[in-house]
């Protein structure tokens, strides 16, 4: 069960990733917001997640993520951090990327387990691969990952929206 203090924790993150956006692209892509659904293979568990899109320069953009596996999987934990994404193949609307990221990982039951490694608190490195499918403002993704610190490997899929892309102010056809 989550308690109000999570709660607080949750919500400063969430401010923390939309505010995030606020850094300067220098690329003609646009920022997007996404959700996702994740699947751990070590540990069978399902998670969801949350996450901006920031490009920087040509090919490499900034991802602030949280992530968060329910009580129902035998791991009960928070993901907050980042990646940082490098767009190595481009066609048409596809997108190949690799990533590597960094996240704090909050193991909300890490008591019920034995070991020098079951700690609550976490820091842990993951490098992975992705592709993306642009159409217009929505983007799916599928990614797949490797987590050094609990040595796990898991996916992901989800959608991004980039909002500029969907919103074009009204042009007066005389022009």
């Amino acid at each position: 069960m989550l308690r109000l203090r999570h709660l607080k924790t949750i919500n400063w993150v969430i401010v923390f990733l939309f505010c995030s956006t606020v850094a300067v692209s220098q690329t003609d892509e646009k920022v997007a917001y996404g959700l996702s659904a994740m699947y751990d293979f070590q540990s069978n568990g399902l998670g969801i997640g949350a996450r901006a899109y920031i490009p920087w320069v040509e090919h490499i953009a900034f991802s602030p993520q949280i992530a968060y596996y329910p009580p129902f999987n035998s791991y009960h934990e928070i993901y907050i951090g980042g990646a940082a994404q490098y767009t190595f193949y481009q066609m048409v609307n596809w997108h190949w990327y690799a990533l590597g990221a960094l996240y704090y990982d909050r193991w909300f039951n890490s008591d019920k387990f034995e070991g020098k490694v079951a700690k609550p608190n976490n820091i842990a490195e993951e490098l992975g691969v992705g592709i993306k499918r642009t159409y217009d403002c929505f983007q799916p993704f599928a990614e797949a990952r490797y987590d050094f610190k609990w040595k796990e490997y898991s996916v992901q899929v989800g959608f991004m929206i980039s909002f500029g892309d969907c919103f074009v102010p009204f042009r007066c056809s005389a022009y």
